[in-house]
């Protein structure tokens, strides 16, 4: 991987924090979209937002505090000129910090990035998923193994292929991506929104809501995926009584996870709804929420205290005087309200809820006040009241050997290519590897016959070609360098390849017939 080009721009930031008491209020003038807040391996707190100058999205904004809120260091990434937009970021076993955004520094319609900060917030690396088009990161996490997997919206211009994930190892560097919801023919127009890993058996789930064909509605869905990245369910909820629902995030327990989302009902209406579904994806059941005449709709949950639910919503009346509001409620797992808070009278949903080391609430949340978005941090206790403040002397960022200063840092990230763009055969001609995922050796099956497609009076013609001659494999890794070339003759139908001394990753076999890639394959190299 290349060095990382960083500057780091010293200068003197005016961030603001209003109130000595919650909420606490980030940002006043500075117009910046509040994206997350998690808890920090040392009790304090990292903000992310993302700061808007004129009409476009130009930095992101990291702020650090302690216990009670207060800003300990706070960080912005980009150089204003271009566009920069934070989706995601968890902090990582290491005290570091794992972020997803998207970026139009290498790609004017924008590319999800992947970047590790380390335990002092300084850069480690960062890692551009190129592709054509408008492309986003929707989740980042760090997988048991110590690596790192992100979701991934648009890497492909069909409307039924839409949902990728992309994993990486601890230096940046993709070892496979796999496009996701090809199990169940009725998706379309699908949207993944969130990435869990499943305790009970390390499999990954993505959440979230597609166009089903079968119902002629939307419907909230689910993918899972084992462990190695293969897909292995596709989980509908086609609810017959109502076509519209959707889901947005998903809690797990050891047997079962909740997904909280909204279902319409009547004729406007539309209730937070928790989805509950066992582990292999079979449905239990599902619970409303509802509150007077309203609507409402919700998109963040998390557990309390193993039996209970506190869940965001973004609501509004139906009737007159048509006030909206954003809430947070404390549910029963059957979706009863037990407390209820109203956090401000705008049609804002919470960004995201946490639960703190000590069993506090706390909340992101973002308001247009003026002219301006503000960062609205709420931290609560069991009753949704604001807490107390803590006013304790505690270490922070006691991983980090020095002082963290607050700074500007612009970089100069790798850029990770599709490699089926790079090598696209002319014909239409696959090449079938097993096995698949390998370690230490592969089959490759040679075609007798070339396919190739052409028009003719305006008519789309396939046609076949024997195939002959003295031929080329080589294997490309997922930065196309190639790492193996072997030659083999047209008349060989099964060729075996030593892999062993090939990395972990994703690979992409090419076959080249007088120096024409003629047909081509993938696999993936584990267990190294």
């Amino acid at each position: 991987m290349k060095k990382l080009l960083i500057t780091i721009v010293l200068t003197s930031i005016s961030v603001l924090c209003s109130s000595q008491t919650w909420p606490k209020v980030y940002g006043d003038y500075i117009n910046s979209k509040a994206r997350k807040v998690i808890e920090t391996y040392d009790n304090g707190y990292l903000i992310g937002s993302t700061i808007d100058v004129g009409d476009y999205h130009r930095y992101i904004w990291l702020i650090k505090t302690d216990i009670d809120g207060n800003i300990i260091w706070d960080k912005k990434i980009g150089e204003g000129s271009y566009r920069y937009y934070l989706n995601d970021f968890n902090q990582t076993y290491d005290g570091g910090y794992i972020l997803t955004f998207r970026c139009s520094k290498y790609d004017v319609d924008e590319d999800p990035v992947v970047m590790k900060l380390n335990a002092c917030a300084e850069i480690e690396w960062c890692t551009t998923l190129h592709s054509e088009g408008f492309n986003r990161g929707v989740k980042v996490i760090q997988t048991p193994d110590s690596n790192y997997l992100t979701l991934s919206m648009y890497h492909s211009p069909d409307w039924a292929e839409r949902i990728f994930l992309f994993k990486l190892n601890q230096e940046g560097e993709v070892l496979w991506s796999q496009l996701y919801a090809q199990l169940e023919p009725g998706i379309w127009n699908e949207e993944g929104f969130d990435l869990t890993i499943l305790s009970s058996d390390s499999s990954y789930l993505i959440t979230g809501t597609c166009d089903y064909i079968p119902t002629g509605g939307v419907s909230a869905f689910w993918v899972k995926i084992d462990p190695s990245g293969n897909e292995t369910a596709n989980i509908i909820w086609d609810d017959s009584t109502n076509y519209y629902n959707n889901a947005f995030e998903t809690a797990h327990y050891s047997d079962h996870f909740c997904s909280i989302g909204s279902k319409g009902y009547g004729i406007w209406g539309w209730a937070p709804t928790i989805y509950k579904l066992n582990n292999d994806g079979n449905k239990i059941n599902q619970y409303m929420i509802f509150n007077n005449d309203t609507s409402a709709a919700a998109d963040a949950i998390r557990i309390y205290k193993d039996t209970l639910f506190i869940i965001g919503a973004r609501w509004d009346d139906v009737d007159p005087p048509y006030q909206e509001y954003c809430k947070v409620f404390l549910t029963d797992t059957a979706g009863g309200i037990l407390e209820r808070r109203t956090l401000y009278n705008q049609l804002q949903s919470p960004r995201n809820i946490e639960i703190t080391f000590d069993d506090k609430i706390i909340v992101m949340c973002g308001f247009y006040i003026g002219s301006n978005w503000d960062i609205y941090f709420y931290k609560l206790n069991q009753y949704l009241k604001d807490d107390t403040l803590y006013n304790i002397q505690l270490t922070y960022d006691s991983l980090c050997p020095g002082t963290i200063i607050s700074d500007t840092m612009t970089v100069d990230c790798d850029i990770w290519v599709d490699i089926d763009e790079m090598f696209e055969p002319e014909t239409n001609s696959i090449l079938k590897i097993f096995p698949n995922p390998a370690s230490d050796r592969i089959h490759i099956e040679i075609p007798g016959y070339l396919l190739s497609e052409e028009t003719v009076n305006g008519f789309n013609v396939t046609s076949a070609h024997k195939l002959e001659g003295d031929l080329i494999l080589s294997i490309y890794d997922g930065y196309g360098k190639r790492v193996l070339e072997k030659e083999v003759s047209g008349s060989d139908k099964n060729i075996e390849l030593d892999i062993s001394g090939v990395s972990s990753g994703i690979h992409i076999v090419t076959m080249t017939l007088e120096g024409r890639v003629v047909a081509s394959g993938k696999f993936i190299v584990h267990n190294k």
